[in-house]
C-alpha cells in the first residue's frame, strides 16, 4: 500500500539521466539537498514527489508507484485528487478544522482504479498519532475512498466520532457478523461502535504514503 523508497530512488536516477544534480534541482525547483537524500533511499514527502513529477514531466504514478509509464497522462486520464486540511488520529482523537482542500494532487484514473478507488471519491489525509503503527505512522499520508462507507467489508477505514477524524483497523466477527475497531499497535486495544448505522465513515483507506523519517 505504500510508496517504496527504493523504488523512488531507481526511477528518479533514470529521471536525471546525464544532467548535473544541481540544474536537475533547479528545474524541478527542489532543494539539491533534498534530491540526493531520495536518491540515497530517503522516503519523500507527498508534495515532493508531486513537485518532481511536474517539473520534469514525468507520470506522477509512475515516479511513486513504478506503475504505468514515464509520459505523463493524457489529460483524459488524470483527475486531481483533493489533498485535505484536516488530520486522522490514529491515537486518541484529534481535532480538525474545516475539511479545507490544501491542494489538488493529479493522479491517473488508472492508478487509482488499480488500488480499488474510484478516482472521483479519492481524497488524502495526514494520520496523527501511533495506533496504527508498524502499518501507519504519526505524519503518513492516506488515500482514501470516500465511495467505500460499509465498514463490514473489513480493512482500515477513516470515521468521525464527534468533530474529529479517527483511522482504524475493522474487525468483523464471522460468527454473529458484529463490528470491532482495532489498532495494529497492541498498547491500544480495540472497542465496539455504539451505533454503526449512524456512525459517520468517511471512506476506506486504500493507499499510504510514508513520511520521510
Amino acid at each position: 500500500m505504500g510508496a517504496d523508497a527504493e523504488g523512488i530512488s531507481r526511477r528518479l536516477k533514470q529521471v536525471i539521466g546525464d544532467m548535473s544534480l544541481r540544474k536537475f534541482a533547479e528545474k524541478v525547483g527542489i532543494n539539491e539537498a533534498t534530491i540526493r537524500g531520495i536518491m540515497k533511499g530517503k522516503r519523500p514527502y507527498l508534495d515532493t514527489i508531486a513537485a518532481i513529477a511536474a517539473g520534469a514531466g514525468v507520470d506522477f504514478a509512475w515516479l511513486a508507484t513504478g506503475e504505468g509509464t514515464p509520459e505523463a497522462g493524457a489529460a483524459g486520464d488524470l483527475v486531481r485528487v483533493p489533498v485535505l486540511n484536516v488530520r486522522a488520529s490514529a491515537g486518541h482523537g484529534c481535532y480538525n478544522e474545516a475539511d479545507e482542500v490544501r491542494e489538488l494532487l493529479p493522479m491517473t484514473k488508472q492508478l487509482l482504479r488499480s488500488l480499488g478507488c474510484q478516482p472521483e471519491a479519492a481524497r488524502i489525509i495526514e494520520a496523527h498519532g501511533n495506533s496504527m503503527e508498524p502499518t501507519i505512522a504519526h505524519g503518513d499520508m492516506l488515500l482514501v475512498d470516500t465511495a467505500q462507507r460499509d465498514p463490514r467489508l473489513g480493512g482500515i477505514y477513516v470515521f468521525r466520532p464527534g468533530d474529529h477524524l479517527q483511522v482504524k483497523r475493522v474487525k468483523v466477527s464471522p460468527h454473529d457478523g458484529s463490528i470491532m475497531f482495532g489498532s495494529d499497535n497492541p498498547e491500544y486495544g480495540p472497542f465496539a461502535p455504539e451505533d454503526i448505522e449512524r456512525l459517520d465513515i468517511l471512506g476506506r483507506v486504500v493507499w499510504i504514503w510514508r513520511r520521510a523519517r
